[in-house]
């Protein structure tokens, strides 16, 4: 369930991305590798658009996610230059099931992350 504790605008076309983490002290980015990017992301480490999550504890939501890129939820240390790639899917905005994606991140999914940065 998404939940936010100020406005989340949604628009036309677009998803939200929201879950838990297993642990605090990271920041979540949601990371576009097929996408150039749009509305307002910056661009990561290593190269692909990225949109920041916001981070709640231990929970995380990002909201005007684009429709049928194929999103994945990445954490950074807090220096923001190692990261582990956690769980990789596509929004769909038609779907009744893709178009808000509840991802709760385990252990498990960050033990076989896929390492980056330095």
């Amino acid at each position: 369930m998404l939940f936010g504790i100020s406005a989340v605008k949604m628009t036309e076309g677009t998803g939200a991305i929201s879950g838990t983490l297993p642990f605090g002290g990271v920041s979540v980015a949601i990371v576009y590798k097929n996408d150039v990017g749009q509305r307002g992301g910056t661009i990561s480490p290593d190269g692909f658009y990225q949109m920041p999550a916001v981070v709640d504890g231990r929970s995380y939501y990002a909201a005007d996610v684009p429709s049928g890129a194929v999103a994945t939820v990445r954490l950074y240390d807090s220096s923001g230059t190692r990261w582990i790639d956690v769980a990789t899917f596509t929004v769909e905005y038609k779907s009744s099931v893709r178009r808000y994606v509840e991802r709760d991140i385990s252990l498990g999914d960050v033990e076989s992350g896929t390492l980056g940065g330095s």
